[in-house]
C-alpha cells in the first residue's frame, strides 16, 4: 500500500515517493561546485595555478563522501542498506568496468584473456589497475559506506554496545 499525502497543488494525492524524491538545491549546488573542481583538478590546472590545484585537491574528494553521508540512513536493516547502495553505487561502476573492457575487445587488439585479467585486476577498484582510473571513486564509497554502517550500528545505545565497539575495532 503507498503512503499517500494532500499536495498543495491542485489538491491531488502525492506518493510519499514522489515527496522524498524532491530535489534539495543547495546539495545540487555543492555537487556541481564540486564536479566542476574534480574537473579542474584532473587537467592542467596546476599549469595556470599550483597553489589553487593543491588546495582543489585537498578537499574536492572528501567533499563527495560527506556530502553522500549527509543522506546516509542506518536506521534500515543492514541487508537493505547493502542491496541499496549497491544498486545506487557500486552498478554504474560494473557497468562502466564491462563497457569499457567490451569495447576495448572490439576495437582494439587486446586478446580476450588480457582483457580478462585486466577485467579481474579492476574489481580490485583501485586506480593502479583500473583503464579509467576516474572510477576508483564508487568502490571506495561503498566500502566506507559499509563500514560507517557498522559503525553507527556499534555505537547506537543498546546492551553492550561499548563493549561490542571496544571488541570491534581491537581495543
Amino acid at each position: 500500500m503507498v503512503n499517500e499525502t494532500r499536495s498543495l497543488e491542485l489538491d491531488k494525492p502525492v506518493t510519499k515517493a514522489a515527496v522524498l524524491a524532491k530535489r534539495i538545491g543547495y546539495v545540487d549546488i555543492a555537487k556541481g561546485i564540486g564536479i566542476v573542481l574534480v574537473v579542474m583538478g584532473h587537467n592542467d590546472f596546476a599549469l595556470i595555478s599550483p597553489f589553487a590545484h593543491k588546495l582543489i585537491y585537498s578537499f574536492h574528494m572528501p567533499t563527495f563522501f560527506f556530502m553522500s553521508g549527509m543522506f546516509f540512513k542506518p536506521d534500515i536493516p543492514f541487508w537493505t542498506f547493502v542491496r541499496q547502495r549497491f544498486n545506487r553505487v557500486l552498478r554504474p561502476f560494473l557497468f562502466m568496468i564491462l563497457f569499457i573492457f567490451f569495447t576495448s575487445i572490439s576495437f582494439s587488439k587486446v586478446s580476450i584473456l588480457e582483457a580478462s585479467r585486466r577485467l579481474v585486476k579492476a574489481m580490485y577498484g583501485s586506480g593502479q589497475y583500473l583503464d579509467w582510473v576516474q572510477l576508483w571513486f564508487l568502490p571506495h564509497l561503498f566500502v566506507v559506506s559499509l563500514f560507517a554502517y557498522l559503525f553507527v550500528r556499534a555505537i547506537q545505545p543498546g546492551p553492550r554496545s561499548h563493549q561490542r565497539l571496544l571488541l570491534d575495532t581491537g581495543i
